[in-house]
């Protein structure tokens, strides 16, 4: 059994002077890499490349972000290329993807349930579902 020693010196000791600060917040500034990124999406868009773009976005989509407004801007990339892509190309779409990339691509799918986006009907959200 334990005795009770009363002694309280060991609260005094500053444990900081024998740790550094290891831990950095890091302020990942990834805004200029997403700027680059919806210049591409754009660019797939317009040469009607849907399957490459939403790949894309998928892979730099701003999960860490702290920035709103930059992932309602990937959401709506995401729900207008669910939308053109053609239901006969899901399938062989989503083999391609890694399961990160799935994991991801459906909590777009639930959020696009959610906020009933304007671009895509849940008719397309239930087939990518599937």
């Amino acid at each position: 059994m334990a005795k009770n020693t009363g002694d309280t010196k060991f609260r005094k000791v500053d444990v900081d002077q024998y740790t550094e600060s290891a831990f950095q917040d890091e302020q990942a500034d990834d805004s200029s890499a997403t700027k680059l990124n919806e210049f591409d999406v754009r660019g797939l868009l317009e040469k009607a490349k849907f399957d490459e773009a939403l790949a894309l976005v998928l892979q730099n989509a701003p999960i860490n972000s702290k920035d709103q407004a930059l992932k309602d801007t990937a959401f709506r990339y995401v729900m207008r290329l669910l939308s053109q892509i053609k239901a006969q190309n899901i399938d062989e779409f989503v083999a391609g993807l890694d399961e990160p990339k799935i994991d991801l691509l459906m909590k777009y799918i639930y959020r696009g349930f959610e906020q009933q986006p304007q671009d895509v009907t849940n008719a397309t959200l239930l087939t990518w579902h599937e």
